[in-house]
Parts: structure tokens; sequence; C-alpha cells
């Protein structure tokens, strides 16, 4: 199966036809929920619509949006033990070049670096003036 094809279906998984997808988390965005938008835009849907709501009304908004919700408790994209909620995106879409699970932008590093994709996100907050 091709990345494209594996993302597609899982989001067809989760969506069904639905696009573009839906996805929601708390207000007052931190790093994950920094860096979990910017991976969904760049990687698993450009066209994808983000929402953000206060902490008590992730669930219930996600339902009247039918979008997914992530980076809260008890949803399928949030911390698995020590793992974050990007790297839940990372684990169930399959991306990323090393078994590690780390993306690698190959533009500027041949390895999974951290710091580069950190580097690159605010970057695209800066040229967007999006903060997510």
């Amino acid at each position: 199966m091709t990345p494209s094809s594996h993302i597609s279906k899982v989001l067809d998984d989760i969506f069904g036809s639905t696009r573009p997808t839906r996805w929601i988390t708390r207000a007052r965005p931190k790093i994950d929920r920094i860096a979990c938008p910017w991976l969904i835009l760049r990687f698993i849907d450009p066209r994808a619509e983000l929402h953000y709501v206060p902490a008590d009304q992730v669930l219930s908004a996600a339902k009247q949006l039918h979008a997914e919700p992530y980076d809260v408790p008890d949803v399928r994209f949030s911390h698995r033990a020590e793992l974050c909620s990007f790297d839940a995106f990372i684990e169930d879409f399959n991306l990323g070049g090393e078994a590690s699970g780390h993306i690698v932008l190959s533009h500027y590093s041949t390895t999974g670096d951290g710091l580069i994709a950190a580097l690159q996100v605010l970057a695209v907050i800066a040229q967007t003036g999006k903060h997510a």
C-alpha cells in the first residue's frame, strides 16, 4: 500500500467520503495543538477544517460538527503512554521515514531530527500568520 493510499484509507475509516476533513481540539493551543494542525494540513488533508473550542466542549462539538477530536483524553489521536498526540498521527497515518517515526524533512536532513521539524513548523506559522 502506498503512503497516500494508506492515508486515504485511514481518512475513509474516520470520515467516510466527507472531504475536506474536520478536526477539533481544545482552544489556546500549545506545542501539540500547533504541530498537529501543521501535520494535518501538510501531509493528511491540505483542505482540512480546524476547530478550537473550550476543553469541556470538544467532544460535544465534535459530534455536532462531525469532526475528529484530537489531543484530548480518550480519543484516537491523543497521548499514548510516552507518545504525544502528534506521534499518534504519525503512527496511525504511517508518516515519516525512519523506524523511530520521526518526520524526515529531506531538504534539510536525512534523519528525523525533531529540532528541524519543530523549526519548520514554526516557519510555517510565521509565514502564514496563523497560530492555529
